[in-house]
């Protein structure tokens, strides 16, 4: 059985990445469909160079091909929740949600009404920009971008507006604090509870990445 040579699988991975398919890891998923669809089409009797073929295929496939594109995104997102799913039930999530409502809760009682407010309204949007920060100078690979771990931030920025329309409804309710401390300290724990969950999510996905495609990093 006749296998493409490592240039032409070097020249399908060019085509796509020159179509826009940015993400390393959904490239190299397309990459091994069309070697396969151009590979079965070689052994059925196609004599023709691997060019004219590709080229042929990519007219017919191209269209369909880049819709799929897709269907990795669903993917990407059924995983992000599945791995948090997971990590909500470890003994590990347990610890720093407890752990944050009782750091949350003890500085209540040493702080200033105003000042703890304030507190709790900077506290998520710290570990945001700790996330944001980690990715930047940590996580991201100049030459290889990876669906999943880029996906996570859309999770950070839907937190954000949660957090940003939580606390601006407090405000313009102007609710009485003392009365309703306890509330928001639970619901501002939960909010830091999510963040600090994504980014375990984002330090696993990165490590199953490196191992997965270091032979290509």
């Amino acid at each position: 059985m006749q296998k493409l040579s490592k240039e032409d699988i070097a020249f399908i991975d060019t085509y796509l990445k020159n179509s826009d398919i940015v993400f390393s890891d959904i490239r190299i998923e397309m990459v091994d469909h069309v070697a396969s669809e151009i590979e079965s089409i070689i052994n059925e009797g196609d004599n023709r160079d691997f060019y004219y073929i590709f080229k042929d295929y990519m007219v017919k496939n191209k269209v369909d091909l880049l819709k799929d594109n897709h269907k990795y995104y669903k993917a990407c997102d059924k995983k992000i929740l599945r791995a948090l799913v997971k990590n909500v039930f470890s003994i590990k999530a347990v610890f720093i949600l407890i752990t944050t409502f009782l750091s949350l809760f003890f500085l209540n009682k040493f702080l200033e009404l105003n000042l703890f407010f304030q507190v709790l309204r900077a506290l998520p949007f710290v570990v945001f920009l700790l996330f944001a920060g980690v990715y930047r100078f940590i996580g991201r690979n100049k030459n290889m971008r990876f669906s999943s771990i880029e996906r996570i931030a859309i999770y950070f920025i839907l937190i954000g507006q949660i957090i940003n329309l939580y606390f601006q409804g407090l405000i313009f309710r102007k609710m009485v604090l003392s009365e309703q401390s306890l509330q928001i300290t639970i619901v501002t724990s939960f909010l830091i509870f999510s963040l600090v969950l994504l980014m375990q999510v984002f330090f696993q996905f990165k490590k199953e990445y490196h191992l997965k495609y270091k032979s290509v990093l």
